[in-house]
C-alpha cells in the first residue's frame, strides 16, 4: 500500500521486510470504478526501513532512479 508518492519516490506500508539498499521495480495502479486504471512504473532503491510495531508491518521509503512515469509511454503503439 502506498502512502506518499512523488515523482522522485514513494513511501510504502508493507507486511514484509525489504532490506535497505535493495534495488526495486514497481507498478502503481490508479483507478476508479468509472475510469480506466492508469498504471505508473518506476525503479529505484530502498533508502529507509522502519518497523511499525502497532501495525505489525514496515514503512519502506524508495528513492526512484528516474521520475515515475506512465507505463503507456513505454509500450509500442499497437500494444496500447
Amino acid at each position: 500500500m502506498s502512502r506518499d508518492v512523488s515523482i522522485g519516490g514513494l513511501l510504502l506500508e508493507c507486511p514484509m521486510l525489504i532490506p535497505q539498499h535493495t534495488a526495486v521495480n514497481f507498478v502503481i495502479s490508479l483507478g476508479s470504478r468509472r475510469l480506466r486504471p492508469v498504471e505508473l512504473m518506476g525503479e529505484g532503491r530502498v533508502v529507509r526501513v522502519e518497523r511499525r510495531q502497532a501495525q505489525a508491518d514496515f514503512a519502506i521509503a524508495i528513492e526512484c532512479k528516474n521520475p515515475i512515469s506512465q507505463i503507456e509511454a513505454y509500450l509500442p503503439a499497437e500494444a496500447s
